[in-house]
């Protein structure tokens, strides 16, 4: 099950997040006051997201991004009542997913959730498919690179086995409408390429 952690000082705020995890999504949710406990949680892999305020005592939003990009990867989402676009061009460049402004909708708080959840699970699919293929990440340009020309090889065709048959169900519902104004016309259906 996914952990999402919310850290704000405020425990409005705190309850608020947590209530919006807890009823609109699977996910779920530990909430702190302590943004120094919340890189102690983080780093022993207690969390898999964290919203964070950006105006905390101690380490503020911004420090606590920055701590934890020191040694993880998970998606960051800061909220603010004192948003300015300085300190999100600030939290953008240190790797924040997400900067959303209170006052804030559930639904804008669920959608972001939702989709930094899916960012991060294509990113451990990605470094996986890398590892498997033997892509190398570099200047060399892109492509599958390594002595395992199989698996590159089984991955196009689970690639394509994925793919053509919804090329081809869009093919037939595009064919469909033609060859029916053709026999309506009484003029033979014709396949053009």
């Amino acid at each position: 099950m996914t952990r999402i952690l919310a850290v704000d000082d405020e425990p409005g705020m705190l309850k608020l997040l947590a209530m919006i995890v807890r009823e609109k999504t699977p996910h779920t949710v530990e909430t702190t006051n302590n943004p120094v406990e919340a890189v102690q949680i983080v780093r022993r892999g207690g969390s898999d997201l964290v919203i964070a305020d950006l105006k905390m005592p101690g380490l503020d939003g911004s420090e606590l991004l920055e701590a934890i990009r020191a040694f993880s990867e998970i998606p960051v989402i800061i909220i603010t009542a004192f948003g300015t676009e300085e300190a999100a061009a600030e939290t953008r460049a240190q790797g924040v997913f997400d900067f959303i402004l209170k006052p804030f909708r559930k639904e804008q708080i669920v959608l972001v959730v939702e989709r930094a959840l899916a960012w991060s699970a294509l990113q451990r699919e990605n470094l996986a498919l890398s590892l498997v293929t033997g892509r190398r990440r570099g200047a060399e340009g892109h492509g599958i690179r390594g002595s395992r020309p199989l698996v590159a090889l089984l991955l196009v065709a689970a690639l394509a086995a994925l793919w053509l048959p919804g090329l081809a169900a869009r093919e037939r519902r595009l064919a469909t409408p033609v060859a029916a104004a053709g026999a309506a016309s009484g003029e033979p259906a014709r396949h053009v390429d």
